[in-house]
C-alpha cells in the first residue's frame, strides 16, 4: 500500500457542484484550489479554468446556472456564521444577495 505525507493529503483539491452552461461551452464547479471554496469555470474546448469568485474568507458553493443564460446561483455564509445566503451573479460578475435577512 502506498503511503502519503500529510502535506500530500492536505493538498488534495475538492471539486463538486458541476453544471454545464446554457450553451454547453463551459462547466462551473466549486473548488478549494485557492485554500477556500470558490467558483471556477472551465472552457470545454480549450480546457482553460477561470476563477469566477475570489473570496479569501467565506467559502462559496455553486448552486446552478440559469436554464437559458449564464447567470448563476451560489451559496455562502459570512465569516462562518452558518447563516447561508443565496446569491445571484449576473453575466458581468455583479453579485446580489437574494436572501438579505439577518436570521
Amino acid at each position: 500500500m502506498k503511503k502519503y505525507t500529510i502535506e500530500q493529503f492536505m493538498d488534495i483539491e475538492n471539486i463538486f457542484g458541476c453544471s454545464f452552461s446554457s450553451d454547453e461551452t463551459e462547466i462551473m464547479f466549486s473548488s478549494n484550489r485557492s485554500g477556500i471554496f470558490n467558483l471556477y469555470s472551465q472552457n470545454l474546448r480549450t480546457k482553460k479554468i477561470s476563477t469566477v469568485t475570489k473570496s479569501k474568507t467565506d467559502p462559496i458553493f455553486f448552486g446552478s446556472y440559469f436554464p437559458d443564460e449564464n447567470r448563476v446561483l451560489f451559496c455562502k455564509d459570512s465569516a462562518g456564521n452558518e447563516l447561508t445566503h443565496i446569491y445571484l451573479q449576473d453575466n458581468k460578475g455583479k453579485q446580489i444577495d437574494l436572501t438579505p435577512f439577518n436570521n
